[in-house]
């Protein structure tokens, strides 16, 4: 596998539909991908960037076994972040879910993506928030 990479060689692209908020893709084993961007208000004049959270989610079909990620969705979803920011310069958010305990994972994954994709154009900064359930009862 070819550690270094740049947008330039992102070719390989799965077909690409525009979606409300964001795009998805279909691979040939028929798993959706939906990349969403949501926009958040304005938090200040202050701070008077927008700001997007990204969230990316799938859909496995029932009779799919071992769907593991492959390049092909590597570099179609690099490819329609480069779209994004090649129209916003805004900040976006990724909240690595915390559901299925794969959340180190998500972030290793998203390190090693910029690493090799970012080419000097963001910058990036990482923050831990903790999650805090609070249950009331009457």
């Amino acid at each position: 596998m070819d550690l270094t990479g740049n947008l330039s060689t992102l070719r390989n692209l799965y077909e690409i539909v525009e979606i409300e908020n964001g795009y998805q893709f279909v691979t040939e084993t028929n798993i959706v991908y939906f990349i969403v961007f949501v926009s958040y208000p304005v938090l200040s004049d202050f701070f008077p960037t927008s700001i997007y959270m990204l969230n990316i989610d799938r859909y496995v079909p029932k009779d799919v076994k071992g769907h593991a990620n492959n390049v092909r969705v590597r570099d179609t979803i690099i490819h329609i972040l480069d779209v994004f920011f090649t129209a916003h310069e805004e900040a976006l958010i990724t909240i690595c879910d915390v559901v299925d305990g794969k959340q180190h994972a998500r972030k290793r994954l998203f390190d090693k993506w910029f690493e090799q994709f970012n080419e000097g154009r963001l910058c990036r900064i990482d923050a831990k928030c903790m999650i805090l359930l609070l249950f009331i009862c009457i």
